[in-house]
């Protein structure tokens, strides 16, 4: 006789499909059937039949009906969590297909952070294209939490992030290089003169700073604590550096903190300039984050490859 187990495995794998995941992820999303439906182009009712259909294959109440609308159960919450990378997994794959119609091997999906030189990711990808690396690149940005969150979900393969502790379990990290901080401001700014100048100098500027919640904004954060240096609160939060660039060239009070490499291609520009301020801390590592699942990948071992020995 077949344990429960067993016995609710044979109902998911031959009865559920991936337009149930769909749906449920919907319900789940918008917790009224009147938008799901408008949503899918399917009726009400049927959309009434299919969570029926749904909730006799797991066997489970997945939705409960209040005056606030569908509020999801423990088991609902816990197929929409287990379906997401699945869902994510097929999106992937359309976009695979439509890449080998188009005359690639598929699609590689890329994280990074703000915060770098998008350089080394330019001189991987034509590295890889050199040696008949015929694929498609998709990149996506965002802070480390997001991009790692992305990785997580299946969104992307792997990620150009910062250094976390929070991310262990089924991600793994290679730190690629460490970043140094420096002070950036518009060349109107009323930098301090001489050497030796300390933050302290500058304290009372405008701040542009990532968000509290960044690895690269909790570093610096905890430099001003040891250096007991009090700054008032940030004037914009991002960490878009097309942001911060068009902040600096409207105000000449405004300071920002940027790591070294992207302040010199920005400074670049000419309309900024790197001020003498010795930040005495390092910025997390940048590491090269990937899945643990992912291991052996030969597509994905290669632009591993080609990453490292573009930070060299």
């Amino acid at each position: 006789m077949r344990s429960r187990d067993e016995q609710l495995l044979a109902a998911l794998t031959q009865r559920l499909k991936a337009r149930h995941f769909v749906l449920l992820s919907s319900i789940h999303r918008h917790r009224t059937l009147r938008k799901v439906a408008d949503e899918m182009n399917l009726s009400q009712p049927a959309i009434t039949k299919a969570l029926q259909e749904l909730e006799e294959i797991v066997g489970a109440a997945l939705f409960e009906r209040t005056a606030r609308g569908l509020v999801p159960t423990p088991a609902a919450d816990m197929l929409v969590s287990r379906s997401a990378a699945f869902l994510a997994d097929l999106r992937n794959l359309a976009g695979d297909l439509t890449a080998i119609e188009d005359g690639f091997h598929g699609v590689v999906r890329i994280g990074v952070i703000h915060f770098i030189a998008y350089g080394i990711l330019t001189k991987a990808m034509d590295a890889l294209r050199e040696r008949g690396f015929n694929y498609r690149f998709a990149v996506r940005d965002g802070d480390t939490d997001t991009v790692v969150g992305m990785l997580r979900r299946h969104e992307i393969d792997c990620a150009i992030a910062r250094l976390t502790h929070e991310s262990a379990g089924e991600i793994e990290q290679e730190v690629l290089y460490v970043q140094q901080p420096v002070l950036l401001s518009s060349r109107g700014y009323r930098a301090p003169k001489g050497r030796g100048a300390t933050i302290d100098a500058v304290a009372g500027a405008q701040w542009v700073l990532p968000p509290k919640a960044t690895p690269t904004r909790r570093a610096f954060d905890e430099m001003l604590v040891r250096r007991g240096v009090v700054i008032g609160e940030p004037l914009v939060e991002t960490t878009s550096v097309t942001v911060i660039e068009a902040v600096l060239a409207a105000n000449d009070e405004a300071v920002t903190m940027l790591p070294r490499d992207l302040a010199e291609e920005v400074a670049h520009g000419g309309a900024c300039r790197i001020l003498p301020i010795d930040l005495d801390f390092a910025l997390p590592a940048v590491c090269l984050v990937t899945r643990q699942d992912m291991a052996g990948d030969r597509t994905l071992d290669a632009l591993k490859r080609a990453i490292r020995a573009a930070a060299a």
